[in-house]
């Protein structure tokens, strides 16, 4: 029958295992079997690793940020063909019920891949059909598993438009969401956008993207003036601090939080008196469509994983590709297969 190479962690111990998993055979109906490209490592994966997050299994294959090839299909599904090129939505809602329908935030999710479920730290990964969606035919498999990061960012850009081009901007932390989130902004034509970045390396990983955007430290933002700040940092610090440097109507927008236990130190007069607004922006509800128009949008000239400082590596590698993606060394670490024996059509 065979067997193919994964990632196992066991929950209890929170120690990761090579190990060989047995090839599935049988498709369940309304799933697909994904032979993965490319497998991402998030900051949700790091916490998983960390114990920052209860996981009901004992053991689990991490991995929710996926780009591959469908290679088995169940009777139900009627939209995908074996060899298609796939990217995966962990988040996706069942897209059946009332609530769905109408796109409200308490609709029900499926089990989250990489998560809940099996994810795709493996040579396969089994989706279930409504968290799959069909790349465009101008989107490799290396960009598709950008798509998870980047339906975050399309998710957070609804949150601030329409926003006008004079407007200013800061974009706290270059991480890949970060450097995401300036690339957006900048294929769009705005150009009054300002990164902060207190990591020499990050910084430069930055001004490599060629978007000639002013560069600073967090800890210049008290000199200036925005009327946007976004967060992606998660640094309850540096989110005050950007609080404090936006001018009349500005918005703070937090894209991720480091801790449950952080604060932030806000005026309520400031608030009140220059009409700030504060908002949270949580994954990417509905916007994983948004997010391949975007990948085709941004192409090779945005999303070169050599300018935005994504580092792949073998899964036999697993080691050092998790103590890159700890440090400031990369943006983001993906795992990469070797996928060329198989024909897509």
């Amino acid at each position: 029958m065979g067997d193919y190479a994964a990632l196992q962690l066991d929950t209890r111990l929170r120690r990761l295992y090579p190990t060989r998993l047995p090839i599935m055979t049988r498709c369940p109906p309304g799933e697909v079997i994904v032979r993965v490209a490319y497998a991402g490592i998030c900051h949700t994966d790091l916490a998983i690793l960390q114990g920052d997050f209860q996981i009901d299994c004992d053991r689990l294959v991490l991995g929710h940020e996926i780009s591959g090839i469908v290679s088995g299909v169940g009777k139900e599904v009627n939209w995908l063909r074996i060899g298609d090129k796939v990217a995966v939505n962990p988040n996706s809602k069942c897209e059946r019920c009332a609530v769905c329908l109408h796109e409200e935030m308490g609709a029900p999710a499926e089990a989250s891949v990489g998560v809940e479920r099996d994810g795709g730290w493996a040579e396969f990964c089994l989706v279930p059909q409504s968290q799959l969606h069909l790349l465009p035919s101008d989107v490799p498999l290396k960009q598709g598993v950008l798509c998870e990061s980047l339906s975050c960012v399309a998710h957070a850009w609804e949150h601030v438009t329409p926003l006008p081009h004079s407007a200013r901007v800061a974009v706290l932390g270059t991480d890949l969401v970060g450097c995401l989130t300036a690339s957006l902004l900048h294929v769009q034509g705005y150009r009054h956008v300002t990164l902060c970045e207190h990591s020499e390396a990050a910084r430069q990983r930055a001004h490599s993207l060629g978007l000639g955007y002013e560069m600073i430290d967090h800890n210049e933002l008290c000199n200036k003036t925005f009327d946007l700040a976004i967060d992606c940092t998660g640094d309850a610090m540096i989110q005050q601090e950007a609080a404090h440097a936006l001018g009349f109507g500005g918005h703070l927008l937090i894209f991720r939080s480091n801790s449950v236990k952080d604060r932030l130190c806000l005026s309520p007069f400031n608030i009140f008196t220059n009409e700030i607004k504060v908002t949270g922006s949580l994954i990417n509800p509905y916007a994983f469509g948004k997010a391949l128009t975007w990948a085709s949008v941004l192409g090779h000239r945005y999303l070169d994983f050599n300018k935005l400082g994504v580092v792949s590596y073998p899964l036999k590698e697993y080691q050092e590709a998790l103590e890159t993606a700890k440090s400031d060394d990369a943006a983001k670490v993906v795992f990469e297969f070797d996928v060329s024996d198989v024909p897509t059509p």
